[in-house]
């Protein structure tokens, strides 16, 4: 009886630190949907937000690996070069010259018009927002379905410097690298080198080629302030690669 009742008592200890623990960190989550910082629960809208720790934790790698985690959003294309991303069922399909999306995606506040601008990989993130619905009082026309907002960690005057490498199963490889801190007075910089490879389903018996993207990242950033004044310069560059596979169309291999 004593041992059961200890066991409970445990289990329900446990409970509610995890949830005091949950509650704590969404209140101390500040987020900017409404174009303003806000705790998020304090923002009426439906807005789903994840701190860069929480999705270096659950191994999100690229928006792709964000719809496990969002309900009602979804990739779609015939790949990472044609992606585009639906939210509760909204979404398009078009990418021709001039086509535009129907869910708003931005990058450091930046207008994205295409999906793909992303799709090479997630890696030193601040923060990422999802806000469904129509938005387009505050992000514009091509928000009908939702907006997604992704921020990258800025430069600080704290030294920083890590450097990660990670397996996996099917084939999952990674590694980054990332340095930040003070360059001069009043001026501050970030470099991030992230190597992503994933092996797909498919491969070819001919080359040893696979179907799985090859992520390459380069991000430097640089931040300065003055007395009344503050100023930012980025530069980004990001590659995915998919092999291309030599296959042999084989109709009806084992009629008579």
């Amino acid at each position: 009886m004593i041992k059961s009742l200890l066991k409970y008592s445990v289990a329900l200890s446990l409970f509610i630190t995890s949830t005091v623990s949950l509650a704590q960190a969404l209140e101390e989550m500040v987020v900017t949907s409404q174009k303003r910082e806000q705790n998020l629960l304090d923002v009426p809208s439906a807005l789903q937000a994840f701190s860069g720790d929480m999705l270096e934790g659950v191994g999100v790698r690229d928006t792709n690996d964000l719809t496990g985690l969002v309900p009602d959003m979804m990739m779609s294309g015939e790949d990472v070069g044609r992606a585009n991303i639906w939210l509760r069922g909204i979404g398009s399909t078009a990418f021709d010259t001039g086509s535009e999306s129907s869910n708003a995606l931005f990058v450091d506040e930046i207008y994205m018009s295409r999906a793909q601008s992303v799709m090479t990989g997630l890696v030193d993130l601040e923060r990422i927002e999802v806000l469904k619905g129509p938005q387009g009082t505050l992000y514009g026309r091509n928000a009908l379905g939702g907006a997604i907002s992704i921020y990258y960690k800025k430069p600080t005057s704290e030294f920083e410097q890590k450097l990660k490498a990670g397996m996996g199963d099917s084939g999952y490889q990674s590694l980054s690298y990332m340095i930040s801190g003070e360059l001069a007075n009043n001026l501050y910089g970030r470099m991030i080198i992230g190597y992503q490879d994933v092996e797909g389903a498919h491969k070819e018996t001919t080359r040893g080629e696979d179907d799985g993207p090859k992520n390459q990242n380069f991000r430097f950033s640089l931040f300065g302030e003055g007395d009344n004044y503050e100023w930012s310069l980025t530069t980004d560059y990001g590659e995915s690669d998919v092999d291309e596979l030599v296959t042999e169309a084989r109709i009806c291999e084992d009629a008579v």
